[in-house]
């Protein structure tokens, strides 16, 4: 799970009219999710920080296509907790960056002067998700949450 906030798509004519880009890659909240859960539960608007899963890569390994998002739901706080240099782990699966909170604690975003330090340091993964989960519980899900294709 990862925290995503979402904006309004600034492409006139696209499917999606969300979209976020908290990862370094496009996301986009699951069409089929989307037409099952309407009516049943809550879906992001425009500003909104959400926890959500990743459930696919569409391109993995390079910087075309989006993510799939499944958004669980949106946070009570204003803003997620920004993430600092020390206070986490990062592990390159596939193409995509992980980053862990080394604590658990509230929910972590990262500012985006630190994703351009990771990405250039990384040199440039396709994407960047920071993961609520702290290491020890993380990397197995991470590699079973993210599918290739």
């Amino acid at each position: 799970m990862a925290v995503a906030k979402f904006i309004m798509n600034a492409q006139p004519g696209k499917e999606s009219s969300l979209i976020s880009r908290t990862f370094g890659k496009v996301a986009i909240v699951d069409r089929a999710w989307t037409a099952a859960m309407a009516g049943h539960v809550e879906l992001p608007r425009n500003d909104e920080f959400w926890l959500v899963d990743v459930v696919r890569d569409q391109f993995p390994g390079t910087n075309r296509g989006v993510l799939i998002l499944h958004p669980r739901y949106p946070l009570a706080a204003a803003e997620p907790t920004r993430l600092f240099p020390g206070t986490f782990e990062e592990e390159l699966i596939d193409g995509t960056l992980y980053v862990r909170p080394k604590h658990a604690g509230p929910y972590w975003i990262a500012s985006l002067n630190l994703k351009d330090l990771l990405l250039k340091r990384h040199l440039k993964p396709n994407a960047l998700i920071v993961s609520i989960a702290t290491p020890a519980d993380a990397i197995v899900r991470a590699a079973k949450t993210v599918k290739q294709g």
